[in-house]
């Protein structure tokens, strides 16, 4: 039997008995539902398909970069939004005439700026969550991955995207549907009478930032298995758009610790 052979009864094997438990329990079904994509992809790859991998994961990809890159921009209001609501607060004139614009519209200055700035805060966290993940800025706990080779590495994200991330990003994208819809039926607004209104407007982004991270963790799950079992310029190609691996060559300073430890003092080299 060819490895291409049984590549292809694994991810058939795999992807029957996805279907089978998500007939068969709605309680498992998001892990069920991964476990089945995972067979797919992987029965792509053993047919020929690595392209079709790397076209979806770089698509994925660079939208969830190009997403993070320009949110991240709305720091920079935030802080003036702070700055600014900090700052007027001790100044007397400011605050007459603000308590005169209450009185006269019904609304704060200073209670919207409030509101502004944990909204703007939540749409920066949301949506840039997916781009920290995807350039591995988020904190890892290596104590059993950290000198593993990089196959074993990649199996590990795999199987990690698949049997935790992806099942847990659907619940999270079916649950944030419902409370988006909740708000925008009840027409929510500010707990404060002269708050910011339109709540619902907010609660979307949770929608929209746990699609970003879906489409990140897919993205990387794609590129474990192109690595894993695709054709050399696919592996190659994976390998180089991966940013999580932390071998010697990915993290210098393990060959600088290393190099101390026998009493040399040689630079690190990257690969």
């Amino acid at each position: 039997m060819t490895r291409r052979t049984s590549l292809s009864l694994v991810a058939a094997l795999i992807f029957f008995f996805s279907v089978l438990g998500a007939a068969w329990s709605d309680l498992w079904r998001p892990l069920f539902l991964s476990t089945g994509l995972f067979g797919i992809f992987l029965g792509l790859v053993a047919m020929g398909f690595s392209w079709l991998l790397r076209y979806v994961s770089d698509a994925a990809g660079n939208l969830v970069i190009w997403v993070g890159k320009t949110t991240s921009w709305i720091i920079l209001p935030l802080i003036a939004m702070i700055m600014f609501d900090v700052i007027t607060r001790k100044i007397e004139f400011i605050k007459v005439r603000n308590a005169e614009i209450t009185e006269t519209y019904g609304f704060s200055v200073s209670f919207i700026l409030q509101d502004l700035q944990w909204h703007v805060h939540g749409i920066l966290l949301l949506m840039t969550l997916g781009f920290g993940y995807m350039l591995n800025a988020h904190v890892r706990v290596d104590i059993f991955r950290e000198n593993a080779s990089r196959r074993r590495q990649a199996w590990i994200e795999a199987l990690g995207i698949t049997i935790f991330a992806i099942p847990f990003l659907m619940v999270m994208i079916g649950f944030s549907w419902d409370f988006f819809v909740a708000s925008l039926k009840g027409w929510e607004g500010s707990e404060s009478m002269v708050g910011l209104g339109w709540r619902w407007i907010i609660k979307s982004f949770l929608v929209w930032g746990f699609c970003i991270a879906f489409l990140a963790a897919l993205a990387t799950l794609l590129r474990c298995i192109d690595f894993l079992y695709g054709d050399e310029k696919a592996q190659a190609d994976a390998e180089a758009a991966l940013q999580f691996f932390s071998d010697a060559d990915a993290l210098p300073k393990l060959i600088l610790a290393q190099s101390q430890n026998d009493g040399t003092a040689s630079e690190p080299e990257g690969r």
